[in-house]
Order: C-alpha cells, then sequence, then structure tokens
C-alpha cells in the first residue's frame, strides 16, 4: 500500500491524508468494480436501449467525466470530497493525476459513437475485463514472465483468453445462426488484440 500525504501537488492540498492502493496491490474491489460496470454498461447498450440512447448515455458519462476531472485539477475541495466518496476505488497516483474512470469512459463513449453496435458491444466488454484479469495474474505472478515494459506475459495470455470466453459467449448469444468455428474465430481474435493491448 502506498501512503498519500497532503503535500501532494505541491502542497496546494489536492490530496487528503490517507492511504491508496498502487498499481501493484491486488485491489480487488476495483477489479470487481471494473469487470461489473464493463458488463452491465455494454448489456443496457447491447439490448436493452435503442443506439440512440446507448450513445447518449456514454456521453453523458464521459462529458461527467471531463466535468470532475477540470473540477479536481482546478478546486483543491473538490478534489477532497471525489476522494472522500470514491477513495475505495482510487489508486494513489489518481489523487493527483487523471483518474483511470476518464479513459475508460472515453473508450466506451468512442466504441459506442463510432462502431456498429454490436461491434462497440463487443469491445465495451473486452474493456471491461482484459484490464482486471491480466493485473491480478501480473500481481499473483509478481516478477514470473515479465516483459521489457514491466508488463506480464502470463497476464496478457489469461487476460486475452477471458477476453475471447466474454466474446465467445456474446456473439453465441447475439448470433445463434453463426456457425461455432466463425464465433470461435472472432472471439480469438479479440482476445488477442485485447492481450496485445494490454501489454502495449
Amino acid at each position: 500500500m502506498a501512503k498519500v500525504k497532503g503535500s501532494v501537488d505541491g502542497g496546494k492540498g489536492n490530496a487528503v491524508i490517507t492511504v491508496l492502493p498502487t498499481r501493484h496491490d491486488m485491489h480487488l474491489l476495483r477489479k470487481v468494480w471494473h469487470c461489473l460496470m464493463g458488463t452491465v454498461v455494454a448489456l443496457l447498450h447491447g439490448f436493452y436501449l435503442p443506439s440512440p440512447l446507448g450513445v447518449y448515455m456514454f456521453s453523458v458519462l464521459f462529458l461527467k467525466c471531463i466535468i470532475l476531472e477540470i473540477s479536481r485539477k482546478n478546486f483543491p475541495t473538490i478534489n477532497k470530497m471525489i476522494q472522500a466518496v470514491l477513495g475505495p476505488l482510487m489508486r494513489s497516483h489518481e489523487v493527483d493525476k487523471v483518474a483511470g474512470t476518464f479513459y475508460y469512459a472515453m473508450g466506451c463513449w468512442f466504441a459506442a459513437t463510432f462502431l456498429p453496435k454490436v461491434v462497440a458491444v463487443h469491445t465495451i466488454l473486452c474493456l471491461g475485463w482484459v484490464d482486471p484479469i491480466a493485473s491480478t495474474t501480473g500481481i499473483l505472478l509478481q516478477k514470473t514472465g515479465r516483459l521489457g515494459n514491466g508488463k506480464c506475459l502470463y497476464g496478457m495470455v489469461v487476460g486475452g483468453t477471458a477476453v475471447a470466453v466474454v466474446g465467445y459467449v456474446y456473439l453465441g448469444y447475439t448470433f445463434p445462426f453463426i456457425d461455432q468455428q466463425t464465433q470461435l474465430l472472432v472471439a480469438v481474435l479479440g482476445g488477442l488484440v485485447a492481450g496485445l493491448v494490454e501489454v502495449r
């Protein structure tokens, strides 16, 4: 665990005195939230909301993240309030930097806005699952199978495999008429891309 002190950000008080996990901590609550929210918003967009409403949902989410990040950067009191509420889901480096949720919301918004709905849902599922699974594997294996950038090769394999399984289930449910070979091929390709991006 990393200790985050109030002197972060040049002593301007943008950080509260607390203890937050680092990238190298397990942080199970964050990982469960990541997978759960990715699955929920993907299924909402894919099966319960018309495409325009789904795009609107992700646009509002992304816009809120933009406003929150600008507010956190410029108003220390707001930053402290957000830490008090979302602290259990935050990492230490996010105290005075852009939170990972911002990039996640941006990815979901981009997928929903610019990709066909079926592809967007598959992409959002990949976003939701690959990072937590790959990260968990890397933390459990610690220094085993490390690449030059510090990423874990086995994390890529396990994370990509998890995405392939999720994609296979999703494609089988969405396209019950396609043959299993095509379904498996698309799922594996999705897992491969997700795994490679994870160790970039």
